[in-house]
């Protein structure tokens, strides 16, 4: 039988709810559906002089949110837009990739792609 494992809280779903939704204030006229934390890494291998794998070498790596939401009555839109950035709860800035919004029956839905602005290779 494995040990249980904790989990730090911000890898937590809170009442189901993923937590991005507190990371960043702009989020608070939407419904988090899903939140998929990632990275991005800018890297590359270096070879021998024979062809052969020496190492992979990784210059920087940002981390990434991916957000289904889901808007609020009282939501603006215009708020997230591509090429555009928020600023979360620590002052930290993200660039938006795309903020994609689908228009159904009842609720828009919007799909965005966040890149943090800093670097961190740990």
């Amino acid at each position: 039988m494995s040990t249980p494992k904790q989990y730090p809280d911000a890898q937590v779903m809170v009442g189901g709810q993923p937590t991005a939704a507190d990371d960043f204030t702009a989020l608070a006229g939407y419904e988090v559906i899903s939140a998929t934390p990632g990275y991005l890494k800018d890297e590359e291998n270096k070879q021998n002089a024979n062809g052969t794998h020496r190492c992979r070498v990784l210059y920087s790596k940002r981390k990434t949110w991916s957000l289904e939401l889901e808007a609020h009555s009282d939501a603006v839109l215009a708020t997230i837009t591509d090429a555009d950035e928020l600023t979360d709860i620590d002052g930290k800035k993200w660039d938006i990739i795309s903020a994609v919004p689908t228009k159904t029956r009842s609720v828009t839905l919007l799909k965005v792609e966040l890149v943090a602005q800093d670097e961190s290779i740990s």
